[in-house]
């Protein structure tokens, strides 16, 4: 997975929603790394 944000982006760019859902994908795609016993780097 690659990609991300700068802390101006995230702090005045993207709303409250925006966030809750980067937050939802990263912690799906945590598990889905946990579940397939691949490193978390």
């Amino acid at each position: 997975m690659r990609g991300g944000v700068n802390i101006n982006d995230l702090l005045h760019t993207y709303s409250a929603e925006d966030i809750k859902i980067m937050g939802d994908i990263i912690k799906e795609n945590i598990e889905t790394t946990k579940a397939s016993q691949m490193a978390i780097i």
